[in-house]
C-alpha cells in the first residue's frame, strides 16, 4: 500500500462527437501550458478585494422527524465576479438547483425520513438525438436528471438513493430517505447522477451539502466540537469549477459540453490561452472572505463537488509563500467523508479530489492575522488529471480579526475522539478484485473505453458483483491507466494502509478513495454490507469518465437470517387485477387516429414508453422487436404508447403500432402510469378488454417470455 502522504436535447450525435471528442496530445507529452488564473487576473488587488463569505442557501422544513424539501432544477443564469472588486460579471447560463450556483444545504438527524419533491423545470424538448445506441456511453440526455445522496447508508431501491431513476422535462418526482437511527453524523452531499449527463449536469453546480446533525453517541457531542459546531462558527465551504467561454463583451455563456468531456490537455490549453475560464469557487463565490475571532475555533465542513481539479490546500499567512509548510497554519482534521477519524489529525495541507470532504477545527491565533486559504503545487501523480500543478491558486481570504474569544476555545483531546470511530472489519467473509480500466485518451470517443472490470457500464447489464446482506468483504482495487477516485454507493468502506513488511499501520473509513497506476501496492478496502439489498453502482468519481462508461452495476442480494430495511414502495397502476381497461384515443406517426375499441376481440399488449430519450425504453423496444414473431403467434396485437412530441419518429421498420399520448398525458395517467413523472407500464389486455397482467416502475418489464407465457394462460 502506497504511504497515507501520498494519498493526498438538441443536439446530434455526430456534432457532439466532433465538439467533445478532439485528439489531444498524450498527457506526458509536453510541459502544461500557462494558465491565466484567478490571482494573475487580479494581480496587486488581493488586498482591496473583500467580498464577504457566504453560506450555502438553506433548504427544508422540519415536522417532528419529517424533512420536507423542494428542489426545483432549471436553466438559470448566474454572475460570476470577473474582476478585483467585483464590478465586473461574467454571465453563465447553467442547469442548477432552486436558483442557486451552488445546491441549498439539506440537515437531518439519525432517524429522520426526508422527503424531496424533485422538480425538473427544464422544458420538455423532443427526444435526444445526442444518443446512439450502438455507443451508450456517449456523453447524452443533459435535460434528464435524478438525485444520488453521496455517503448516505440508505436503501439503493424504490424512490430512496436509486441511480437507475430517471426524471425528464417537465417531470417531477417524491423521493424518500429513511435514515437509520444509528446513522453517523457528518458531512455528506447530494448531486444528480443520470448516466451521460452526471459531468455535465454537476460542471454547471447540481450539487449540495447534506448534513446529517447527531447527538448522543455521536462526534458531534464531544463538547469542543459541539462547540464549533454551533451556527456562529460553523462554515460550509463547496469547492466547485464551472468551466465557461470568455466573453469580455457580457453576453450569456453556456457550459459546454464540448469544454466538460473535453481531455485534460486540451482543456489546459484552452484556459490557457484565456478562452476558457475555470476558476474555483466557494459556495458559488470567487476569492470570498472569511471572518474569524482571535482565539476562536471554527468547523469547516469543505466539500470537492467539482470535477477534474485536485486541490491540494493549505492555509498561509497572506504576506508569505504558501508553499512552504513553515508558513502554514495548522489544521486539524477530524472526519473524512463525513466518517470520524477517531483522533484529531494535525496537517499542513489538505489533498482533496472530486468526491472527497473532510471535517476540519480551525484555530484562529490569539491576535489579529490575515490568512489565505490557497490550492498549493501538486505533483501531476496525485492529480486527477496527471497534470502537474505548478501554479498557487487563491481560493479565499482568512481574516482574524475583532474582539478575542474569552475564554479562549478549546481543542478535543485526541484520545476522547477514538470511540467515535466506526468499527473496524476483521473478519472476511469474501474477496474481489476491481480494476478500472481506461484506454488510451489520444483515440477519438465513441472508439475510446472506459471499463470495470473489462465491461463498460450499460443499464441493464447484469451485476458485477452480487454481495450478500450481513456479509464483509475485502476487494483489492487497481489501475491499469491513469487516476480514478473510486466511490461506491450506499455502504462505506475500510482503507487499509500496511507498512512494506505487509502489516497494518493504518485504517480509514471513507466512500470515496484515489487510486492510480502510480500506486506500488494495489489498494485494498473492506466493506460491511449492513441493512440494505437492492441494485446499485460503484465507480470512477472522475464523472468524465463515469458518464462514458467507467461505472459498474452491484446487487446487495438477501441472504438467510439477516432482514433487510425496506424503504417506501412504489405505488402504480391497479390496486386490483383484473379490473376492466380505460379507453382512449391517439394519433400515430401518420396522423391516424387510433382508439382502444379498435382491438375489441383481440389480446392486446400495451406498453407505455418514455420515448427515444430513453435507455431503458429503447432497449424494451428492441427486445420486443426481436420476439415480434413470437408475439404475432400468441395472438399479441403490440401497441407502444409513448410521450407527446412535435412529431413522432418514423416507424423505421417497426413491426407494431407506435402511437403518442396527448399533452395532458391522459392515457399514461388513466392507467396509473403517472405520479408527476411518466412511468414505465406493460399491460396484458385479454380479447373481453381486461387487464389480466401488468407491471409498471421505474424500470420497463423487460422478460418477453412472460409475457408470453401469461398470454397462453389467458387461452
Amino acid at each position: 500500500m502506497r504511504p497515507i502522504s501520498t494519498a493526498l436535447h438538441a443536439l446530434g450525435l455526430a456534432s457532439l462527437l466532433a465538439l467533445v471528442c478532439v485528439n489531444p496530445p498524450s498527457l506526458g507529452s509536453s510541459e502544461p501550458p500557462k494558465e491565466v488564473r484567478f490571482d494573475q487576473r487580479i494581480k496587486g488587488h488581493l488586498g482591496k478585494r473583500n467580498r464577504i463569505f457566504l453560506p450555502p442557501p438553506v433548504a427544508g422544513s422540519r415536522c417532528g422527524n419529517t424533512v420536507d424539501v423542494t428542489l426545483s432544477v432549471g436553466m438559470m443564469i448566474h454572475e460570476i465576479d470577473r474582476d478585483a472588486l467585483g464590478k465586473e460579471k461574467d454571465r453563465i447560463r447553467t442547469r442548477s438547483y432552486s436558483r442557486s450556483l451552488c445546491g441549498p444545504v439539506i440537515r437531518v438527524k439519525p432517524g429522520d425520513l426526508l422527503k424531496i419533491h424533485l422538480r425538473n423545470d427544464i422544458r420538455r424538448q423532443e427526444e435526444d438525438k445526442a444518443y446512439d445506441p450502438a455507443h451508450p456511453n456517449a456523453p447524452h440526455g443533459f435535460n434528464v436528471t435524478n438525485l444520488h445522496t453521496h455517503g448516505l447508508n440508505v436503501s439503493p431501491r424504490g424512490r430512496s438513493d436509486n441511480v437507475f431513476l430517471e426524471v425528464g422535462p417537465e417531470e417531477s418526482i417524491d423521493l424518500c430517505f429513511d435514515i437509520p437511527k444509528t446513522h453517523t453524523a457528518g458531512t455528506f452531499w447530494y448531486h444528480a447522477h443520470k448516466h451521460g449527463s452526471v459531468a455535465m449536469q454537476l460542471a454547471g453546480g447540481m450539487a449540495g451539502v447534506l448534513i446529517v446533525d447527531g447527538g448522543k453517541g455521536s462526534l458531534d457531542e464531544v463538547p469542543e466540537i459541539a462547540a464549533a459546531t454551533a451556527k456562529e462558527h460553523e462554515r460550509i465551504l463547496v469547492f466547485q469549477q464551472i468551466p465557461y467561454r470568455n466573453d469580455p463583451s457580457g453576453n450569456v455563456v453556456d457550459v459546454k459540453a464540448e469544454d466538460v468531456y473535453a481531455l485534460p490537455k486540451d482543456k489546459a490549453k484552452r484556459i490557457g490561452n484565456n478562452t476558457l475560464i475555470s476558476d474555483t469557487l466557494i459556495n458559488g463565490e470567487l476569492f470570498p472572505t472569511i471572518t474569524m475571532r482571535p482565539g476562536e475555533v471554527q468547523r469547516w465542513r469543505c466539500v470537492h463537488a467539482g470535477l477534474e481539479m485536485s486541490l491540494n490546500l493549505v492555509l498561509a499567512d497572506e504576506k508569505l509563500d504558501g508553499v512552504d509548510p513553515k508558513n502554514r497554519l495548522c489544521l486539524h482534521e477530524i472526519a473524512v467523508d463525513g466518517l470520524p477519524l477517531g483522533t484529531l489529525k494535525k496537517c499542513t495541507n489538505i489533498l482533496l479530489h472530486p468526491g472527497y470532504r473532510t471535517d476540519l477545527l480551525v484555530e484562529a491565533p490569539p491576535v489579529g492575522r490575515t490568512y489565505l486559504l490557497q490550492a498549493v503545487a501538486c505533483a501531476g501523480k496525485q492529480c486527477i488529471t496527471g497534470i502537474d500543478r505548478i501554479h498557487t491558486r487563491y481560493l479565499a481570504r482568512v481574516r482574524v480579526e475583532g474582539i478575542p474569544m474569552k475564554p479562549k476555545m478549546k481543542l478535543p483531546d485526541p484520545e476522547k475522539l477514538r470511540g467515535y470511530r466506526l468499527k473496524s472489519i476483521e473478519k472476511i467473509d469474501c474477496t474481489r478484485e476491481v480494476v478500472l480500466v481506461s484506454d488510451d485518451e489520444n483515440k477519438p470517443n465513441p472508439t475510446r473505453k472506459f471499463w470495470i472490470n473489462k465491461q463498460s457500464f450499460a443499464k441493464h447489464d447484469r451485476p458485477v458483483f452480487f454481495p450478500k446482506l450481513g456479509s464483509t468483504e475485502e476487494w483489492t482495487l487497481k489501475a491499469n491507466a491513469g487516476r480514478h477516485p473510486f466511490h461506491i454507493h450506499v455502504n462505506p468502506f475500510e482503507v487499509i494502509y500496511k507498512d512494506n513488511k505487509g502489516n497494518v499501520v493504518e485504517r480509514i473509513w471513507r466512500d470515496t478513495f484515489f487510486v492510480t497506476d502510480d500506486d506500488e501496492e494495489d489498494t485494498k478496502i473492506r466493506l460491511r454490507f449492513e441493512r440494505f439489498t437492492g441494485k446499485t453502482v460503484m465507480h470512477c468519481h472522475n464523472l468524465r469518465h463515469e458518464d462514458q462508461g467507467m461505472m459498474a452495476a452491484i446487487e446487495i442480494i438477501p441472504h438467510k437470517g439477516r432482514q433487510p430495511s425496506d424503504c417506501p414502495k412504489l405505488t402504480a397502476g391497479f390496486k386490483t387485477l383484473p379490473t376492466e381497461a380505460p379507453l382512449w384515443k391517439m394519433l400515430d406517426v401518420e396522423k391516424t387516429e387510433h382508439q382502444s375499441i379498435d382491438f375489441k376481440g383481440k389480446q392486446l399488449l400495451l406498453v407505455f414508453s418514455r420515448g427515444a430519450g430513453c435507455a431503458h425504453c429503447r432497449a424494451q423496444v428492441q427486445e420486443l422487436r426481436a420476439k415480434s414473431k413470437k408475439l404475432r403467434d400468441a395472438g399479441l396485437r403490440v401497441v407502444v404508447v409513448c410521450l407527446p412530441v412535435k412529431k413522432l419518429p418514423p416507424k423505421a421498420g417497426l413491426p407494431f403500432l407506435l402511437l403518442a399520448d396527448n399533452e395532458t398525458l391522459s392515457a399514461f395517467k388513466s392507467y396509473g402510469c403517472h405520479d408527476g413523472r411518466a412511468l414505465h407500464g406493460t399491460f396484458l389486455i385479454d380479447s373481453k378488454g381486461t387487464i389480466r397482467w401488468q407491471d409498471v416502475g421505474d424500470e420497463p418489464f423487460m422478460d418477453v417470455n412472460t409475457v408470453l407465457k401469461k398470454a397462453k394462460e389467458l387461452k
